[in-house]
């Protein structure tokens, strides 16, 4: 199995350079309570991934919106990946 690990090569959809793999480890729920809790040091599960697209047709990598109408009030928060 370790040779496996060895030889693994990932999808060419998934490859450096392209933004997809980013966009979907930031829509993990585990990931948007870590990253919302360490800016706004809120309680798990009050932040949600909401639709990221813009009237010029472009996407951001990721926008966490408050889940509950109560909520409202809490800013959202637009992440953007940058590559090095």
């Amino acid at each position: 199995q370790d040779n496996e690990l060895l030889s693994f090569k990932l999808p060419s959809t998934f490859l450096p350079g392209q933004d997809i793999l980013s966009k979907r480890i930031l829509k993990n729920r585990k990931v948007i309570n870590l990253t919302v809790n360490s800016l706004l040091n809120i309680p798990k599960g009050t932040y949600g991934a909401a639709s990221i697209e813009w009237l010029n047709n472009t996407r951001s990598d990721a926008l966490y919106e408050p889940k509950l109408d109560f909520q409202k009030s809490l800013p959202f928060v637009l992440i953007e990946v940058q590559a090095k």
